[in-house]
C-alpha cells in the first residue's frame, strides 16, 4: 500500500523547492527499487535532473572549460575568464538595444526568480539574445578549439541540454535561443581576433 502511495507522494514534492527535492530523491531511491513504477520515477528524475542541469548549463560550462584549458592550454584562462565576463555584459548590452520580451507565461525552476524581480536593471527581462544560449555556445567554441576531446562533448551536450531547457520552459524563443547561439560563437572568434595582438 505504502508502495502504490509514492507515485503521487513524488508528484507533490517534485514541485517544491529544489533542496528538498534533491534530498527526497536520495530518500525515494530506496523504494523505487521495490516499486513497480520505477519507470515513472526515472522519468520524473531525469526531468528534474536535466532542468536543473539546463538552468546551472553556462556555469558549469564555465567551470569545465577552465578545467580543460588548465590542463590542455593554461595561457589562455585569463583571457576566457576576461571574455566570458565581456560576453555577459554584452549580453545585457544587446538585450537593452533590442527590447524584446521572453514569451509569455514563462516557467521558473526556483522560487527566487518568481520572488525577486532582479532582472530589470541587467537587460535579463528581455529574451534577445538567448544569455544561456550565448554563453554556453561560447565555451561550446573555446573547448573544441582549445581543449580536448572530452570538454567538447561534455559542452555539447550539456549546451543542448541548457538549449532545450531554456525553450521547455519558455524562457526563449527559438529564435532567441538561435541568434544566442550565433553571437556566442561569434564572440569566440572575436576572443581569437584579439588574441593574435598578444
Amino acid at each position: 500500500m505504502f508502495i502504490s502511495l509514492l507515485l503521487p507522494i513524488t508528484l507533490l514534492f517534485y514541485y517544491l523547492h529544489s533542496y528538498l527535492r534533491q534530498i527526497l530523491i536520495v530518500l525515494m531511491l530506496y523504494f523505487i527499487l521495490f516499486n513497480k513504477y520505477i519507470i515513472i520515477y526515472i522519468y520524473i528524475l531525469m526531468v528534474s535532473s536535466l532542468g536543473v542541469i539546463g538552468y546551472w548549463g553556462p556555469s558549469l560550462l564555465t567551470i569545465s572549460t577552465i578545467i580543460g584549458l588548465y590542463i590542455n592550454n593554461i595561457r589562455f584562462i585569463k583571457f576566457y575568464i576576461l571574455f566570458q565576463i565581456l560576453n555577459v555584459a554584452f549580453n545585457s548590452v544587446l538585450k537593452l538595444i533590442i527590447k524584446l520580451p521572453r514569451p509569455s507565461n514563462q516557467s521558473h525552476l526556483y522560487n527566487f526568480e518568481k520572488k525577486y524581480d532582479l532582472k530589470v536593471m541587467s537587460g535579463q527581462e528581455f529574451g534577445m539574445p538567448s544569455g544561456h544560449a550565448q554563453s554556453c555556445l561560447y565555451s561550446v567554441m573555446t573547448n573544441y578549439f582549445l581543449t580536448d576531446c572530452r570538454f567538447s562533448i561534455f559542452s555539447i551536450i550539456i549546451s543542448i541540454i541548457t538549449i532545450i531547457q531554456r525553450f521547455k520552459f519558455r524562457n526563449h524563443t527559438s529564435t532567441q535561443l538561435f541568434i544566442g547561439s550565433l553571437v556566442g560563437i561569434s564572440w569566440f572568434f572575436v576572443m581569437i581576433k584579439i588574441l593574435q595582438f598578444f
